[in-house]
């Protein structure tokens, strides 16, 4: 899933609560990076297959996706879903596939071949939970708040080219529970996380994450499942094969539109 677009930040907060304790950006920050390390030591891959529906007016779109995390490499297979019939038959198989190999980042799209991307564009489907994504180098503690019944430390990101303004961290658990993005055009677009499950012994996955621009909700992202230390294998991360199988791929697309105009013959 793409990062949140940018927007300006309109809430009013509840400052410091009377069972937050005294905090400080330095400390809280090495918890934080030492959480992460934590977590990448428990959690050497993980495979999250998830479903993300974004409303229109001409109904709900469905994505499918599947996401493979092995320490620095990363791969991601978007789906359209929501297909039934000769629809769903003619499309199986079909997907946009998103690799970082650990030193460059590719997108594979079906007859197209693999495209080089910079990182930042690779990253934008690693999931906005991931703890390096959004811990920020500098920050401002600028009180507490309760989201979904967790109590909360507001830390107001200072990184010059960070994604996010505001981000929301469990003062328990270390958790991300929320973000928020801001623009120069004062548009605000957040993103909450919710029923959250142990995956390894400390350490939790949302299952949930509603994205809203201002008080919109414009997409929900569930997590059907997710497993971790299977052993993912090396190939997963080739963009070489990946753009085999494109080429596949591709080849089922052509005679799709050959099908299609005959038809219209």
């Amino acid at each position: 899933m793409k990062r949140m677009l940018a927007a300006a930040i309109v809430c009013a907060l509840s400052l410091v609560s009377a069972g937050a304790r005294a905090e400080d950006w330095p400390s809280l920050s090495k918890k934080l990076y030492d959480q992460c390390l934590g977590f990448n030591e428990a959690v050497k891959d993980i495979t999250i297959v998830m479903e993300m529906t974004n409303p229109s007016s001409d109904g709900a779109i469905v994505t499918e996706s599947k996401l493979f995390q092995r320490r620095n490499k990363f791969r991601a297979e978007i789906t359209l879903g929501g297909l039934v019939g000769e629809e769903a038959e003619l499309l199986a198989g079909m997907k946009t596939i998103v690799i970082d190999d650990g030193t460059n980042v590719w997108i594979v799209n079906p007859g197209l071949g693999k495209s080089k991307v910079p990182p930042s564009e690779g990253s934008k489907y690693r999931g906005q939970w991931y703890c390096s994504e959004y811990i920020p180098a500098e920050a401002v503690i600028a009180g507490t708040e309760t989201v979904g019944g967790r109590e909360c430390w507001i830390l107001v990101v200072k990184d010059e080219d960070a994604d996010y303004s505001r981000i929301w961290i469990d003062t328990k658990r270390l958790t991300l529970a929320k973000l928020e993005s801001s623009s120069a055009e004062d548009e605000t677009t957040t993103a909450l996380f919710s029923e959250f499950k142990e995956i390894a012994p400390g350490y939790e996955l949302p299952h949930r994450t509603d994205i809203y621009a201002g008080k919109d909700l414009i997409s929900t992202i569930v997590v059907k499942s997710a497993s971790v230390n299977t052993g993912l294998p090396d190939n997963l991360f080739d963009a070489d094969a990946a753009a085999a199988e494109g080429s596949k791929m591709g080849d089922v697309l052509k005679k799709i539109k050959e099908a299609v105009q005959e038809v219209d013959e």
